[in-house]
């Protein structure tokens, strides 16, 4: 029992010992060792660090607002050259719009055109031609949204015939007017033909008139079935003229044969479109002689005057 008690005492004097070498003599050489000028000077170069870490950062912010200033003028300046270039083309496409030129097909021709398409409960069609192909049947001009939803212009065994659907089912119109192959016209103002399709609701109209004599319209008109009467045109619309490109879907009623001859003044929905300011065309179109109904007329006075 006596021995035991030793061994514990002994025990807590080696704690004791233990402490005192391991803990208390090293914080007192801290205390020993400890400097006030040292510690101020750790202390300052603990600011200047925190301070050159500052103008770092500020100098890293400076640089990211002069980036940032300089996108916004490079992007002020890109809005700038982008405006001006769609002005520039707006006002290309304005002039070019001025210029009277006609297409001409002779057969394999097609192409395609921009317009202005909205929802409406009428549209129409106009524009003057002449043909040197009547035994054909021939696609003059083509609106097409779907093959549901469409306006076409055709000549027919001859004849003209205006077609449209507004997704109620296919209707047409034709023209009692015998069209005349251009070749048997004796002058100029004797091939071209004045065209106008309108359509009211579900009423189509088609007027057709030789330029030499508008006043001699030949006029008629058939209702569409159904109860549907807005055509929802939009800008997946298409407009062709003279035929579709090879692989375009056409609308089942609507022939397949291009346009052979020459077409004029066109306008849809009252918006004039220049023939040759085309979105698309194939290789084979060309422009023939410039034709308008002021022209025309004045050859037929100066034809009148003549004889």
């Amino acid at each position: 029992l006596i021995n035991d008690k030793v061994l514990s005492s002994q025990d807590k004097l080696n704690t004791v010992k233990d402490k005192i070498d391991n803990k208390l003599w090293p914080k007192y050489r801290e205390i020993r060792d400890f400097s006030v000028d040292g510690y101020i000077t750790d202390t300052k170069n603990s600011i200047d660090i925190a301070r050159r870490n500052i103008n770092g950062m500020e100098a890293i912010i400076d640089d990211v607002e002069a980036a940032q200033n300089r996108t916004k003028d490079a992007e002020s300046n890109m809005i700038g050259k982008l405006k001006l270039l769609k002005d520039n083309i707006a006002q290309a496409r304005a002039q070019a719009a001025k210029v009277k030129v006609s297409l001409l097909s002779g057969g394999k021709c097609a192409r395609s055109y921009r317009a202005k398409y909205k929802q409406a409960a009428t549209n129409n069609i106009n524009f003057i031609f002449k043909t040197n192909q009547t035994s054909q049947d021939m696609l003059l001009v083509l609106v097409q949204k779907s093959t549901q939803e469409y306006l076409s212009v055709e000549l027919i065994k001859g004849y003209l015939r205006f077609g449209w659907d507004v997704g109620d089912g296919p209707s047409m119109v034709d023209s009692p007017r015998k069209i005349i192959h251009q070749d048997d016209a004796v002058n100029e103002v004797d091939k071209w033909y004045k065209v106008e399709a309108l359509r009211i609701q579900n009423i189509g109209i088609l007027k057709v008139s030789p330029v030499k004599d508008m006043l001699n319209v030949e006029e008629s008109r058939a209702a569409s079935p159904g109860i549907k009467s807005t055509l929802k045109l939009d800008d997946t619309t298409q407009l062709f003229v003279s035929g579709t490109h090879i692989n375009h879907i056409r609308p089942p009623m609507v022939t397949n044969g291009n346009f052979s001859g020459c077409i004029s003044e066109l306008h849809f929905d009252e918006a004039r479109i220049g023939l040759h300011e085309f979105k698309t065309s194939s290789p084979l179109c060309g422009g023939c002689r410039e034709a308008s109904t002021f022209d025309i007329l004045k050859e037929k006075n100066i034809t009148q005057i003549l004889c």
